[in-house]
């Protein structure tokens, strides 16, 4: 599965996280970024809320500086994998 449409906005299943340039573009007016990702159900299973959220922070922004994190399970793969859309707000990194 390459693409899932969620309402009426169609979302890449991301392969790797986004680039800080990809967040910079692709980020709403307070910083908000969203993004289907692959999370496996071992993960699920081994993993506490914060470090399940931590994962989702990592496949979106390969970071775990994002803040307000949503989720929704929009899907499943045949291995078991689940797609989510994971939305949260990028912090700035500091210099």
């Amino acid at each position: 599965m390459d693409k899932y449409a969620f309402t009426d906005k169609e979302y890449p299943v991301l392969q790797k996280a986004y680039t800080k340039e990809e967040i910079e573009k692709m980020a709403d007016e307070v910083g908000y970024i969203e993004g289907v990702v692959k999370v496996s159900l071992d993960n699920l299973i081994d993993n506490d809320l914060e470090g399940f959220l931590d994962t989702l922070s990592l496949s979106l922004i390969d970071s775990v500086c994002l803040m307000d994190i949503n989720y929704k399970l929009v899907g499943c793969c045949e291995n078991g994998t689940g797609l989510i859309l994971a939305r949260g707000q990028a912090e700035a990194e500091s210099e």
